[in-house]
């Protein structure tokens, strides 16, 4: 029996499937299959008209995401109740203009996200989206290849972090762009460096044999690049070689496999992107964050594609932590993990927008930020609407009534 799904599934999908095997995949009782069909690149006609009016919702989104599927049933698609069904308009890169002039001003921050990464969407709106309030709209303008250059200039200082990483991933983005980022960024490390230094703090490090130090300032390109591109090369040299100035050898020591975990999570953090995504490429990368985040390293990590949670401090240390880095001992804090109906509650009501214009934060879609001091105004905002958001109210009254701070993790 799975092996028939499995083969029907795969001739479901296969765009050179025959036209008579697709009609007879369309009425199969399983909407797993009809929803490939109505997905296949092949389909067109009466057929998928008729698989756009399917009973399941899920064959209907794969319909509307069909490039094929004609202009009139878009057009009913786009006015539909169903946030999911105008989502996938949104992003069919078929859509007329006039369909993606509307769902580009949806009340959904969702479906104007999908309509602000379809490449087919005007400049006039990608531009008018590029200062849409949530951060995931400017994400999806700052990663759309047709996005102008005039507006990808304009996400090089966006305040949301994700905003910036879609730009640097945007193939359309221009080296100029690039490398200014990459001037703000080692601008920013520096004077972070020098405001740690007048405080008494430091960057976390790692400690580098005197020894070897005192080698590799001997070194010439050639030796230099291969020990720290040779698996085979002694731990104590990749560590003197992380913090040689060139980041090219940096770079080079991050993707090497045999580059000890503290340093691998330390260049991760490099002022270069280039270093940065070598590390973060390192099939030992991964490795060292599950083995934190198993061990519970002193730091509480947490993962928002896998759930969303509120983060309060139960001292002052806990507030400290929090509103310094985003991260705190698990004895300093208590973590209260938001339900999908309760989080959806929450953007609904405007609480958030409210939080980041009087705190001056960005509380957003996988974005990462805290509030802390006088969280009365907090407090006054869920208050009303506690019966609705429970877990929200009791991390933000908890940490009112404690004095601490609270961090949304989403």
């Amino acid at each position: 029996m799975d092996s028939h799904i499995d083969r029907a599934r795969a001739m479901a999908s296969d765009a050179s499937t025959s036209r008579e095997v697709l009609d007879q995949l369309a009425r199969s009782q399983y909407a797993g299959i009809r929803a490939l069909v109505a997905k296949n690149p092949s389909m067109d006609g009466a057929l998928l008209e008729e698989l756009a009016r399917d009973s399941s919702l899920y064959v209907r989104k794969m319909a509307a995401r069909n490039p094929n599927l004609p202009a009139g049933n878009l057009v009913e698609f786009a006015q539909s109740d169903n946030k999911d069904i105008r989502r996938a308009v949104a992003g069919n890169p078929a859509a007329p203009v006039e369909i993606l002039q509307v769902l580009a001003r949806d009340e959904s921050r969702d479906v104007r996200a999908d309509a602000a990464g379809n490449p087919s969407l005007p400049a006039a709106l990608l531009r008018e989206l590029s200062i849409d309030r949530k951060g995931k709209v400017r994400r999806a303008v700052a990663g759309n290849p047709s996005t102008p250059v005039e507006v990808l200039a304009g996400f090089i200082d966006d305040k949301a972090p994700t905003v910036r990483e879609y730009l640097e991933k945007n193939p359309s983005t221009p080296k100029w762009i690039l490398d200014r980022m990459d001037e703000i960024r080692e601008l920013a490390t520096f004077r972070a460096s020098e405001r740690a230094r007048r405080a008494g703090k430091a960057r976390p490090d790692f400690d580098v044999d005197p020894e070897w130090a005192r080698r590799i300032k001997y070194w010439g390109y050639a030796k230099m690049y291969a020990v720290s591109t040779d698996p085979d090369s002694p731990p104590d040299a990749l560590r003197a070689i992380a913090k040689h100035v060139a980041s090219l050898f940096r770079a080079e020591v991050a993707k090497n496999p045999a580059c000890p975990q503290d340093v691998l999570a330390w260049l991760a953090t490099d002022s270069n992107r280039h270093v940065r995504s070598a590390a973060k490429s390192n099939s030992n990368y991964d490795h060292y964050l599950s083995e934190c985040w198993r061990a519970n390293q002193s730091m509480v990590r947490y993962c928002p594609d896998r759930e969303r949670v509120i983060c309060y401090g139960l001292n002052d240390e806990g507030a400290r932590r929090i509103v310094e880095n985003w991260q705190a001992p698990d004895s300093c804090t208590v973590a209260v993990p938001i339900s999908p109906d309760e989080f959806d509650c929450l953007w609904d009501s405007g609480i958030i927008d409210d939080l980041n214009e009087h705190y001056r934060v960005l509380i957003d879609d996988y974005e990462v930020d805290a509030i802390g001091g006088d969280l009365s105004y907090a407090l006054n905002c869920v208050e009303p609407k506690a019966e609705a958001l429970p877990n929200v109210y009791v991390a933000i009254k908890a940490a009112h009534d404690l004095g601490t701070a609270v961090l949304f993790c989403f």
